[in-house]
């Protein structure tokens, strides 16, 4: 997974470049003057690690939902990355990298339209058809009739 060693290597750079710029102007910690790109950092981190996971045991079991969650774990991956990078930035310039981001975070949905498509219709299929079915076949049996 070449995006898993990119992400990889990118973060941890990231990190060292912030703390090396934290000590040698020592104000206050990035959770205090930047708490928006921190927070947007932690949630997308998170997410990475899970849809990283989920994307190494669906190709372990060779499940079609490989591509789904490489595509969420390079989105939420880089999108880390663009938190550091805005943090370092600051101000206009580092706004102006989640713009970048946004679109290049567009043109990933836009490359990948048939399979989220495809990924609506499936869950759609499994969740409201399931559900329809369930009580389809609980609620509306006919009841057995009594003698007469």
């Amino acid at each position: 997974m070449p995006y898993h060693a990119a992400i990889g290597f990118l973060i941890p750079l990231l990190i060292g470049i912030l703390e090396v710029n934290n000590v040698q102007t020592k104000t206050k910690s990035m959770l205090e003057t930047q708490p928006e790109n921190m927070l947007a950092f932690l949630l997308a981190t998170l997410v990475y690690c899970f849809a990283f996971a989920a994307d190494l045991k669906s190709q372990i079991h060779h499940t079609n939902y490989s591509k789904f969650f490489s595509t969420i774990a390079i989105i939420s991956g880089y999108l880390s990355s663009v938190s550091l990078v805005a943090m370092i930035l600051s101000g206009l310039l580092g706004h102006f990298v989640f713009v970048l981001w946004a679109l290049v975070f567009i043109i990933i949905v836009c490359q990948h339209a048939v399979f989220i498509k495809h990924t609506c219709h499936w869950l759609h299929q499994k969740i409201f058809r399931g559900i329809f079915n369930k009580f389809n076949g609980s609620c509306l049996m006919e009841q057995p009739r009594l003698p007469v």
